[in-house]
C-alpha cells in the first residue's frame, strides 16, 4: 500500500491542516483540510508532561495560545485549558469543534483521518530535539501500533469499513528516523521522510544512502540545489516540498518533480493541480 492514489498529479499534503484559515494543528484546521480535498494532512508531535501526544508545532504555547510555557512542561489538562486559535480565527463553524476542543492529541487526529468519508494520510513528524528524546517516537509507534498500524506498509486499516490510511513518518532528526528503523526495520523506505533545509540538512544522508524513500526539502533548498534533486530523483527517491502556497511556487516544484505538495492552502493547490493547466500531466 502507498499513499493516497491522485493520479498524475502530485499528493496535496496540508501543512499542520489548513493552517491558511484556521489556528495551525488544531481541530478546526484539520476538519477543514479535510473538507476541502487535502490528500494527506501534516502534523507536529510533542510529548506534554504526563506524556500525552500533542499536536503542536512549536516547543511552547507563547506564540499560537493565551498562555506560556513549554509543552514538555505541561500537563494536557492544562493544555487544553488554553485557547490555541482566537489568535488566527476565532470564529469557528458548526461541525468544527468548540474553543476547548481544538488543541487535539495525535491518537484524536487518528479518530478523525481514519473516520473521514475518503482516503485522507496522515505525514507525521515527531518534533525534536524532544525534552523526552527517543521517548517521543516511542509512543508514537506504541500508539499506532495499537491502532493496527501495519509496518510493513505503513496502513492503518478501519476495520468498520475496510479502508486504509498511509502513514509517513518525518522528522528534521536523522537519530529519531534511525530509531524508527532499528524498531521496525521492515519498514519501507517510502513511508519514511527526512525533513531539512538550508543550514539544517544533518539527514541528508539517510536519504543519500537510500535508508529513507522521501526528501523532504524546503522550497529554498530545491532551488539552490537543483543537481541534488535531479539525483534523488534518478534513484528513485520521492520528493515532498514544504511550503508550497503560491501559484508560482507550484508550478516550479511540479515542474522539480514533486510527487508530494506540503502547503497551507490545500484546497486552492489542489484546484490548481487539477486545472486544465495541469490536466493529463505530471509536470510543465
Amino acid at each position: 500500500m502507498g499513499p493516497v492514489n491522485t493520479g498524475d498529479r502530485p499528493q496535496v499534503v496540508a501543512h499542520r491542516g489548513a493552517s491558511a484559515q484556521y489556528a495551525e494543528n488544531t481541530r478546526a484546521a484539520f476538519l477543514h483540510a479535510i473538507a476541502e480535498g487535502a490528500d494527506a494532512v501534516e502534523v507536529d508531535v510533542h510529548l506534554s508532561a504526563d506524556r500525552q501526544l500533542v499536536c503542536a508545532h512549536n516547543f511552547t504555547v507563547d506564540k499560537t495560545s493565551d498562555g506560556s510555557g513549554e509543552i514538555a512542561e505541561m500537563s494536557l489538562n492544562a493544555l487544553r485549558a488554553l485557547d490555541v486559535h482566537s489568535w488566527k480565527n476565532p470564529e469557528l463553524p458548526e461541525g468544527y469543534g468548540s474553543s476547548a476542543q481544538q488543541l487535539i492529541t495525535l491518537p484524536e487526529l487518528l479518530d478523525i483521518v481514519i473516520g473521514a468519508d475518503r482516503g485522507v494520510d496522515i505525514a507525521l513528524e515527531m518534533k525534536h530535539p524532544s525534552a523526552f528524546g527517543h521517548e517521543l517516537d516511542d509512543a508514537v509507534l506504541d500508539l499506532l501500533t495499537t491502532r493496527g498500524w501495519d509496518p510493513k506498509d505503513s496502513s492503518i486499516r478501519d476495520t468498520s469499513s475496510g479502508e486504509a490510511i498511509t502513514v509517513t513518518l518525518m522528522s528534521f532528526s536523522p537519530a529519531a528516523l534511525e530509531h524508527v528503523l532499528v524498531r521496525f526495520p521492515q519498514l519501507p523506505p517510502r513511508h519514511l521522510c527526512a525533513l531539512f533545509q538550508r543550514g539544517q540538512m544533518e539527514a541528508l544522508y539517510l536519504v543519500d544512502d537510500g535508508r529513507v524513500g522521501v526528501a523532504g526539502p524546503s522550497q529554498a533548498y530545491v532551488r539552490h540545489h537543483r543537481w541534488k534533486v535531479r539525483r534523488w530523483l534518478r534513484h528513485g527517491i520521492e520528493l515532498n516540498v514544504w511550503t508550497v502556497d503560491e501559484p508560482e511556487d507550484v508550478r516550479y516544484v511540479v515542474e522539480v518533480g514533486a510527487r508530494r505538495i506540503t502547503t497551507n492552502r490545500p484546497g486552492a493547490v489542489r484546484r490548481l493541480l487539477e486545472s486544465a493547466e495541469f490536466s493529463g500531466a505530471g509536470t510543465l
